[in-house]
């Protein structure tokens, strides 16, 4: 299903509030909840076995890089599939890097992602990846996870 990049602006505006949103595209394809699921267990089995990444290091493959790293290859397999499949007609996937206070505490932030997809009903909603294989306080498997709406409220940035 695509949506117009004003409408994937606004449900991101509006479930991030308070964060600066940066969009890139005028036009998206907007997926079930089960591609981001499917894509996340396919991500970390990627980063194991072609990058040998197992587990989160401290600056050098923390947080904003998983993030961006699984943000990266979604877009990635969602433009193979484009040029693999030119009679399907697709556009970009609504994927986001987005930053957030954990617990809603400053000093404790954390980036994930954030992508749109359409429920069973076709109503948008916005789901939130921890793109990490390891555990931490708040995210212990990865996958999909739901902020708290302080949490929410506390996320200053969102791209896609």
């Amino acid at each position: 299903m695509k949506i117009a990049g004003q409408l994937a602006y606004q449900i991101f505006a509006s479930t991030f509030p308070l964060a600066r949103v940066y969009m890139a595209d005028s036009i998206y394809f907007v997926p079930r909840l089960e591609i981001y699921k499917e894509a996340h267990k396919d991500n970390l089995q990627w980063l194991g076995r072609e990058l040998g990444i197992h587990e989160w290091h401290q600056e050098l493959f923390d947080c904003d890089k998983f993030a961006l790293m699984f943000r990266a290859r979604m877009v990635g397999m969602n433009m193979v599939t484009q040029l693999k499949n030119p009679q399907i007609d697709i556009a970009p996937l609504p994927i986001a890097t987005i930053y957030y206070h954990i617990g809603a505490r400053r000093g404790m932030g954390h980036a994930i992602n954030a992508g749109i997809y359409y429920d069973e009903n076709d109503n948008f909603q916005v789901c939130c990846i921890e793109p990490q294989p390891t555990p931490s306080e708040k995210h212990q498997t990865g996958g999909i996870v739901n902020l708290t709406s302080e949490e929410k409220d506390s996320c200053w940035y969102v791209s896609f």
